[in-house]
């Protein structure tokens, strides 16, 4: 039990302001630095899961299994948590000070990286590498300082993005296409050019069908010209073909099917266009439509 903090039902009701050390940061810790002084620093300390409305006091922990050993009896592994925190409410907060005590400069310069991606709504660890999180963090901060967004800027945030697996990565991408368009086309400021299809991309990709069909049918989407003609051509077959399967609705694929001409014609590559007409197939074939 750590001391002034009632205990509820085997549980701490702990304010949400506690001083906290993010669980991945903890795990980083013992795998790449000496770790015979983490378990004294995590005594008095307790787990907030990421789940749960309080926290649980923490006994032990088993360094060479990465495992928290909490006062309820359950043994954590930390790989289970990793979006959840330790909450260390002890005056000076001694397991923070060691953790940064401990760290170098550039180290120190990763987990203030890593912060200000998730305030900025990003979990720094769906992201592929380092290189992908300065790319994030960079075009994020710029957007927050309501700066131009540039399209050399936009290419390497969508390609970060979209190289994480993780559709809550996706979704936040989208959310910050949306934001640019909106913000630039509010100061007068010109969009650029590949943001129509790029923000189409990660709302075909998260599911968003309707959104992404409705965006290759903006003025901007429909002025592009090239390639960009191509590459929201090819979204939109994508998006109206995953619609209609799901809807059963033929007019949908039909429509599809003129995307795919269209992206073709526009110079979209042949085994891109093939696999679109081959999910155009399938999804014909499940409906029972010709």
């Amino acid at each position: 039990m750590l001391s002034g903090h009632p205990v509820l039902g085997g549980h701490l009701m702990l304010a949400a302001d506690e001083p906290s050390l993010p669980v991945a940061d903890l795990l980083r810790w013992i795998t790449q630095a000496d770790a015979s002084a983490i378990p004294a620093l995590l005594a008095g300390c307790a787990l907030d899961d990421g789940d749960s409305d309080d926290v649980t006091p923490i006994a032990d922990i088993a360094v060479a299994d990465r495992a928290l050993l909490l006062a309820n009896g359950r043994r954590v592994p930390l790989r289970a948590v990793l979006d959840g925190a330790i909450i260390d409410p002890r005056p000076g907060s001694p397991l923070l000070a060691a953790y940064a005590a401990a760290r170098s400069p550039a180290e120190h310069r990763e987990v203030a990286e890593r912060a200000a991606l998730r305030r900025l709504g990003v979990d720094p660890d769906r992201l592929a590498s380092a290189a992908d999180r300065h790319t994030v963090l960079a075009f994020l901060r710029t957007q927050e300082a309501g700066d131009a967004i540039t399209e050399q800027a936009l290419a390497a945030f969508h390609e970060a993005m979209k190289r994480s697996p993780d559709a809550a990565v996706h979704r936040r991408a989208a959310a910050a296409l949306r934001d640019v368009a909106a913000a630039q086309a509010g100061r007068g400021d010109p969009v650029p050019a590949t943001l129509p299809w790029r923000l189409a991309w990660f709302l075909n990709r998260t599911g968003r069908y309707e959104d992404a069909i409705a965006v290759s049918e903006t003025p901007e989407a429909l002025r592009q010209q090239g390639m960009h003609r191509a590459y929201m051509a090819s979204i939109r077959a994508s998006a109206l073909i995953s619609l209609g399967g799901l809807r059963r609705d033929t007019g949908l694929l039909d429509s599809a099917e003129q995307s795919v001409r269209a992206a073709l014609a526009a110079g979209s590559a042949k085994e891109m266009t093939d696999s679109l007409y081959a999910a155009l197939r399938r999804a014909r074939d499940r409906i029972g439509a010709r």
